[in-house]
């Protein structure tokens, strides 16, 4: 439960005998892998879910209405949001890889519900345990990682890890997998990650006493997350920029990808962030190509850099905000963009500004530290 001193740190974490911003040992190379993969299934099982599990469930309706959407997507992200809550009060370092390894198992009964669904109140149901065992992953995973791979490897794991979530769902649409078979192999393949969790061995259950962590710039990151999110989904709610080019928005991910692992390896987040707004508030002016490119790439370096200053903290409560508002704002993005037939790209412009702006902010309050 958490501490009534820090609500952002668990009890266990406190009384770790280390709390500062570098952890003091290595891993093997090959943890770096397996930490890798695990990210990189974690990361192909959430596309699969939202981008193509999902819709080619709705498709059995022949009423495929916008208010079947909006329910799904409602109940996805209020699901996410109470594993959030979830996994950051069930969080225990001591018991992490037993719990990644029931979350990962999580992750793969909840797609089996919803491919089995027949019935519409069914699929509400397995589509919020979907939403569920997400976010229960995605926060025990991230606050685990600090302790398991330290944070001399943090940047090359979740680099490798988004690059490997990247290409493999190119590779997928590439191959001409139906959505049917891309679901099953994502569910199968999150399922048989959960057996490399007892390589995974937490070695200090520590804690980042750096000052990024206060609360006024977990806000800052906070209101940067949600700005980009609302411009990614306001990208891909443009004609033809989700359904054109997806193999080179994976292709261009995938490399922006190990660039934003080796960045943060140098310390560089917030900076990358900035580089995302950039890249959406231009992307709203291109061609169907470009707006590709820069939603794949946006997604795959603010999936690094989120998830990094995340993971680098090691503070369940703080992840399970930043993972449980992301959930929040991707839905009610969605909500907002599908009433509109588009959006323009002076509203994608403005709003990559104001996110911009709010990035210069945080990276200049952290360089007067």
């Amino acid at each position: 439960r958490p501490s009534r001193e820090d609500p952002f740190v668990t009890r266990a974490a406190q009384k770790a005998p280390l709390a500062s911003g570098e952890t003091e040992f290595k891993v093997a190379p090959m943890v770096v892998g397996v930490a890798a993969l695990v990210v990189a299934l974690a990361g192909l099982f959430g596309r699969t879910l939202v981008e193509v599990l999902l819709p080619q469930m709705l498709s059995n309706w022949a009423d495929e209405t916008p208010w079947r959407w909006r329910g799904l997507v409602t109940t996805l992200s209020v699901g996410a949001l109470v594993g959030s809550v979830g996994a950051a009060w069930r969080f225990n370092v001591i018991h992490w890889q037993s719990q990644l390894s029931w979350s990962l198992r999580g992750c793969a009964v909840a797609a089996a519900l919803v491919m089995g669904s027949q019935a519409w109140p069914m699929l509400l149901v397995a589509t919020g345990l979907s939403g569920l065992a997400l976010g229960w992953l995605a926060v025990t995973l991230l606050t685990g990682l600090r302790p398991a791979v330290g944070t001399t490897s943090l940047g090359w794991v979740l680099g490798l890890g988004v690059a490997g979530a990247c290409g493999l769902a190119g590779l997928g649409d590439w191959i001409g997998f139906s959505p049917r078979v891309q679901s099953i192999l994502a569910a199968g393949l999150i399922a048989a990650a959960s057996v490399l969790s007892p390589f995974l061995t937490p070695r200090e259950p520590s804690l980042s006493a750096e000052r990024d962590y206060e609360m006024a710039s977990l806000g800052r990151w906070g209101l940067v997350t949600g700005g980009l999110i609302w411009g990614l989904v306001a990208l891909a709610a443009i004609p033809e920029t989700a359904t054109m080019w997806v193999g080179a928005g994976a292709g261009f991910g995938v490399v922006v990808a190990l660039l934003a692992g080796a960045a943060t390896q140098r310390g560089v987040t917030m900076g990358l962030g900035l580089f995302v707004a950039i890249l959406i508030g231009l992307g709203g002016g291109l061609n169907a190509l470009g707006r590709q490119l820069a939603m794949g790439g946006g997604l795959a370096v603010w999936g690094v850099a989120g998830s990094y200053y995340a993971a680098r903290g090691g503070r369940a409560w703080a992840i399970a905000i930043l993972v449980g508002g992301s959930a929040g704002v991707g839905g009610a993005s969605f909500l907002l963009v599908s009433e509109r037939e588009t959006i323009s790209s002076q509203l994608i412009a403005i709003s990559a500004a104001v996110v911009a702006l709010i990035a210069i902010w945080q990276i200049g309050a952290k360089r007067r530290r």
